[in-house]
């Protein structure tokens, strides 16, 4: 399997009083990340926090981020002819990222999550799920096979470790390639008020433990 996407979503506290400010920051602190077309949306007050005001992306469209009063997101994925998303890359942006949102809300953050899907080729997902997550047959005819589980962590705070493994297709250029796609969401839990930046640390560093243990063969 490979990396081929991560997502990343910060959770304020409070609501942003003016989205546009951050924004603004963004545009112009990583600018040479974000060079590509933005969008800003005069939403009025009353519409619901999570609702996007502003996106930004690069200029091949492989970065992005979207911001509402609630929450920010960025979402990365692979660059031209490869489908293969280099972790250490997408580590130093998150860090440049997290900056400039601290510079901004300081520590007052609620929850963090960090989402990253590895795919690997098939052509017959179903089987090869099969044989490798279910101990019972299914017959032939089955055109869809999928799980979800929970793996929770403990450490001074409860992380959740969410495996979700399904088959799919990437798009590498304009052929779409069917095989088996595998998402591991690790994030602070919702029953948190506010996290600590060591927190942040934590997730990102079992996100790359499990990037790791997927380069080297193994289950992430």
């Amino acid at each position: 399997m490979i990396l081929s996407a991560v997502q990343c979503a910060f959770f304020f506290m409070d609501d942003l009083e003016s989205p546009s400010f951050l924004f603004a920051t963004l545009q112009h602190d990583m600018y040479n990340t974000f060079n590509g077309e933005a969008t800003l949306l005069p939403l009025p007050p009353e519409a619901p926090r999570e609702m996007p005001i502003g996106n930004l992306k690069s200029s091949s469209g492989a970065v992005r981020v979207s911001l509402s009063r609630g929450r920010l997101d960025l979402y990365c994925n692979s660059d031209g002819a490869s489908i293969k998303l280099d972790w250490t890359r997408t580590k130093a942006l998150i860090d440049q990222l997290r900056a400039v949102i601290s510079n901004q809300v300081g520590g007052h953050l609620a929850r963090f999550g960090c989402t990253l899907s590895f795919f690997e080729r098939s052509d017959n997902p179903i089987c090869e799920i099969q044989k490798r997550y279910f101990s019972r047959s299914f017959s032939d005819s089955c055109n869809e096979l999928s799980f979800r589980v929970n793996e929770p962590i403990y450490q001074d705070i409860r992380f959740n470790k969410l495996r979700t493994v399904s088959m799919g297709n990437i798009t590498m250029g304009s052929i779409a390639l069917p095989g088996i796609v595998e998402t591991l969401d690790i994030n602070t839990d919702q029953t948190l008020l506010q996290i600590e930046d060591k927190h942040i640390d934590d997730v990102l560093e079992m996100a790359r433990i499990a990037v790791g243990n997927v380069e080297n063969n193994e289950s992430a």
